[in-house]
């Protein structure tokens, strides 16, 4: 007996001691948090059962205290197949662990499924480093988001054999949140990102089609459309994007730098939705309780319109944002649904469609009340349901439109046709009228033909002789103006950019060498055509006998002399008919020995650009034709030493009053800053980029004036 109780006491103590072993190892196990183990065979990882949750109750707590080891602060194992915030202001902190098992890299996208996550942000720690990857959320403008996508996803990079935790803070900010949490790799989430922007792309282009189809079909029955037909469209386009708003869609492509918007259509565009549905269901019925109905429903979208008005102007929770938006489409929608049976019983054989739509509105109604207070089924049932249902509703609705129209179609067919016949009697006989008027018409144009006949052929002469006045006073122009080419000995010292406008043109420069003495000048004729030709040859004239035939040098006597000779021409035998044209003018004389500069001038410019800066002489403000005062205007005189290299400018103001296609002038800032950019380049190369700079902003617009730029090398 010793010795049996002797073995049963040793067998025993082997029992308790292999049982204790057990206990401790799962003790162990389950103390340890779940690690998600990367491997090389899978390429997805639902990580909801595998997030640990924290609940901070106080919305104090800091990353650095959630992660402190010695802290005591537990995080529970998350149970369910989704991360589940209810109506709430708390924050939650979830924590995952990750470790690569593969033996190379990999880069992974971390997915929370919800695109209505107010706030969320996202810390990785890797061994004793913290790094911060973004804060994001549907209360933040879209581009703070890792990815573009509807969801909240952030790129994770694992190294070979790496262990790293990633803490997500929540914010629901009273929001009730069913959030799905997986981690792909980069192919596969490539892969699924690319399935579901195919299947919303072709559910939404359905829904837009639909919504299009059914206003041209409304746009192209114009005489048997309804109301109600436009007031469907309406029902479609709320719904559908109220449905884009909870995909996270319309944020990401519509209000993507508005975030309360968001926010705010997410209740906002549903009861206006309801509202056009109750409106739709209106009946001409005149009994007192089809009148009563239509009131209280007038009364309801009133209430609805001011709460969406109170609701924007102040901040209300959301729990009570959606208990109040929940009982307000209620309350419509059975109103909706009573009209309906109202109209059954005046239509019966649109029974089947309303009957319809009411079953598939009651199960969208206790979808979204699962949806706000419960966490009852996945966010996926969520989402799909609502694009089922509302998918179901569009084409109820199409095909309860197209059957009124149908009705309607019938009905006034026969009432057109009846119409119709009596127009054709009316019209045969209002026809032969009108044949006896066109006879006598015809006599009528075959007199004005011939009338026209003999002017056309007048007109042809005129313009013949215009035509040749025009060239005449056009080759006189040419004559005149200096001929600068590549080939004269002139141009090695002088380069002009000259485009008229026309074939005719009143921009003219003027370049003359005495002895040692350059004279250069360039003038502007307001007036256009032959009138401003004609100007341009006279003033041309008149400047030459002053410089040329009476030796007058000083610039500003020259503008003196000029003045009078206009003044003497526009006023000749009290001719006003040049009151409204003024002349314009800049003139320039260099003395090649000293290198001494004069200009006198009249809203026409000189400037000098060297590598040390810009100088510019704007000249006076009066016009040559002008003369405010009956004493004699004297005009001002620059003088300025210039230094070989210097480059001194003379234009007219096409180039700067150019527009381009955005209607913008080219201004003079512009031109001072091309100007300073070439003026070390050979003359040639300055001519090429003035051009080409002009050119490029003129593009296809008409040029606005005549363009005259002369530059003079020192």
């Amino acid at each position: 007996m010793n010795k049996v109780s002797l073995i049963n006491n040793v067998i025993l103590k082997k029992i308790n001691f292999v049982f204790i072993l057990l206990i401790c190892f799962f003790s162990v196990s389950f103390a340890v948090d779940k690690t998600v183990y990367i491997t090389s065979e899978s390429e997805y990882y639902n990580l909801a059962q595998s997030t640990y949750v924290l609940i901070d109750s106080s919305n104090q707590l800091t990353i650095d205290q959630v992660m402190c080891e010695n802290c005591p602060l537990v995080f529970k194992r998350n149970q369910q197949n989704e991360l589940y915030n209810p109506h709430t202001n708390v924050t939650y902190w979830y924590k995952i662990q990750i470790e690569n098992k593969f033996q190379m890299g990999k880069s992974m996208v971390l997915e929370f499924a919800n695109s209505t996550i107010p706030i969320i942000q996202v810390y990785v720690k890797r061994k004793s480093n913290l790094y911060e990857y973004r804060t994001t959320g549907n209360s933040l403008p879209f581009k703070t988001r890792d990815l573009d996508n509807a969801h909240f996803c952030f790129q994770l990079t694992l190294e070979a054999n790496e262990k790293l935790t990633v803490y997500a803070q929540i914010l629901p900010q009273g929001d009730a949140l069913n959030t799905p949490i997986a981690l792909y790799d980069a192919m596969s989430f490539t892969n699924q990102s690319n399935r579901e922007g195919l299947l919303n792309g072709i559910y939404y282009g359905i829904m837009f089609l639909t919504i299009i189809i059914s206003l041209i079909i409304s746009l192209s029955f114009s005489t048997i459309s309804e109301k109600s037909n436009y007031i469907f469209l309406g029902i479609l386009f709320f719904f559908t994007m109220w449905n884009a708003d909870l995909d996270g869609l319309a944020f990401q492509y519509l209000w993507s730098t508005n975030p309360w918007l968001s926010k705010f259509f997410m209740y906002i565009l549903p009861l206006i939705g309801i509202i056009f549905m109750s409106l739709f269901s209106y009946n001409n019925s005149k009994q007192f309780l089809s009148i009563l109905l239509f009131n209280i429903k007038l009364v309801i979208s009133l209430i609805i319109v001011l709460f969406i008005l109170y609701t924007f102007v102040f901040n209300i929770p959301l729990a009570y944002i959606h208990a109040i938006s929940l009982l307000l489409g209620t309350c419509m929608l059975t109103l909706t649904c009573y009209s309906w049976y109202i109209e059954i019983k005046l239509e019966p054989h649109f029974a089947k469609y309303f009957i319809a739509l009411l079953l598939s509105i009651l199960a969208w109604l206790i979808i979204i009340t699962l949806k706000t207070f419960t966490n009852f089924l996945p966010n996926d049932f969520y989402t799909y349901s609502f694009k089922i249902f509302l998918g179901i509703q569009a084409g109820i609705l199409t095909l309860l439109v197209i059957s009124k129209m149908q009705g309607n179609y019938s009905e006034l067919y026969y009432g057109k046709m009846i119409n119709l016949n009596k127009e054709v009697a009316d019209k045969t006989e209002e026809i032969n009228n009108k044949k006896k008027e066109l006879t006598s018409i015809n006599k009528d144009i075959t007199l004005i033909n011939n009338l026209l006949k003999k002017q056309n052929k007048e007109l042809i002469q005129k313009d013949e002789q215009l035509i040749l006045g025009t060239n005449y006073t056009k080759n006189i122009q040419q004559y005149l103006i200096p001929n600068i080419t590549p080939n004269t000995k002139i141009s090695k010292q002088i380069f002009t950019f000259f485009k008229p406008k026309n074939e005719l043109c009143s921009d003219v420069f003027y370049v003359k060498q005495i002895e040692d003495i350059l004279f250069v000048a360039v003038f502007d004729c307001s007036v256009n055509g032959i009138p401003g030709t004609l100007m341009s040859i006279m003033v041309y004239n008149f400047l030459n006998n002053i410089i040329a035939d009476k030796n007058i040098f000083e610039t500003d006597k020259i503008l003196l002399i000029l003045q009078r000779n206009i003044l003497e021409m526009f006023t000749a035998n009290n001719n006003n008919f040049f009151s409204t044209d003024s002349v314009d003018i800049g003139v320039v004389s260099i003395d090649l020995k000293t290198n001494i500069l004069n200009y006198s001038g009249t809203k026409i410019p000189a400037w000098i650009i060297n590598s040390k800066g810009f100088i510019e002489f704007r000249g006076d403000s009066n016009s040559l034709n002008e003369n405010k005062s009956k004493r004699e205007y004297h005009f001002t005189s620059y003088s300025q030493k210039l230094q070989y290299g210097d480059m001194v400018y003379l234009f007219s103001n096409g180039y700067t009053n150019q527009f381009n296609s955005k209607n913008e002038k080219f201004m003079k800032r512009n031109l001072k800053l091309l100007l300073s950019q070439i003026h070390s380049h050979p003359l040639n190369i300055q001519r090429h980029d003035i051009e080409k700079c002009f050119l490029e902003w003129k593009g296809n617009e008409d040029q606005t004036d005549d363009v005259l730029i002369l530059g003079i090398k020192i």
